[in-house]
């Protein structure tokens, strides 16, 4: 009598999931991280002109910032959530 084994099959297909799930991810956290400096650099840069523009009572706006010129959209991203944080937390 033959004896199928269906578990080294159903192994190989996990096994091909997740090597696809891990090459598909790769390159997603490779770029997170190359461009996570230029985030970082834009939020304490939101941060420093927030803290300014309060200080200075200048009118202050956490739901509409507007980004430095040429900015990458990485560090503008980085800018809004700085600056928006920083405004909140100056103005309660």
């Amino acid at each position: 009598m033959k004896t199928t084994y269906i578990l080294p099959a159903s192994i190989i297909v996990v096994a091909l999931v997740v090597a696809t799930l891990v090459a598909v991810a790769s390159p997603s956290l490779v770029f997170a991280k190359k461009h996570s400096s230029e985030y970082k650099a834009g939020y304490r840069a939101g941060v420093l002109q927030a803290d300014s523009d309060v200080s200075a009572n200048k009118s202050v706006d956490a739901n509409n910032v507007t980004c430095p010129p040429d900015s990458t959209a990485f560090f503008c991203s980085g800018y809004k959530k700085g600056y928006s944080d920083e405004a909140v937390d100056q103005l309660d």
